[in-house]
């Protein structure tokens, strides 16, 4: 992801990474791939397990995932891995960001099963729901027709400090992804 991150920014769309480990194994990853982009970690696995994506696959780690939001907040798309490579590389995330901001219609199958859940903090906010292990490849995207807004959250940095998901509404369009060590 690092080498189309520049892509992505010149899109107006910031990408961050999730993972659940600890502070020095994230800050490991970034020092030694030179991510520029945030890498959060969710060591206590709150966020993970807020949005759905944690032990899907029975594994006790965040299942690979990938949610964008535009602007104001709102789901615009979303994919939930089956198995552990199954995630959208970093062609599928542009294409996506690309017809986003052109206000092209999706370029993938959309699902309409695709539903929310309701998180019991703020009833505004939503968590998609993950897919069953049968979900549909990497490159099937689910786009969401969603008014409600993403379920919010701080987690610290490896770059240092903190980010706060709420912070780049009416900003930037958001790329969220759970990663398990190798974006």
């Amino acid at each position: 992801m690092q080498q189309r991150y520049r892509e992505l920014k010149a899109l107006d769309v910031e990408l961050i990474a999730i993972s659940i480990d600890n502070r020095l194994d994230a800050e490991s990853i970034v020092e030694r791939n030179r991510l520029t982009y945030p890498v959060l970690y969710d060591t206590t696995t709150v966020v993970s397990r807020s949005w759905g994506v944690f032990d899907l696959l029975r594994d006790s780690v965040a299942a690979p995932a990938m949610f964008v939001f535009g602007e104001s907040g709102r789901l615009v798309a979303a994919h939930v891995g089956a198995h552990a490579g199954d995630r959208p590389g970093a062609e599928d995330i542009l294409t996506v960001a690309r017809h986003f901001m052109s206000g092209l219609p999706p370029p993938m199958r959309a699902d309409p099963t695709a539903t929310a859940v309701r998180s019991s903090e703020s009833p505004t906010a939503v968590a998609p729901t993950a897919p069953a292990a049968t979900a549909t490849p990497a490159a099937d995207i689910t786009f969401a027709e969603s008014s409600d807004l993403a379920l919010d959250f701080t987690l610290p940095n490896a770059h240092g400090g903190e980010v706060t998901l709420s912070d780049y509404r009416a900003d930037k369009n958001v790329v969220l992804v759970f990663y398990r060590a190798f974006w």
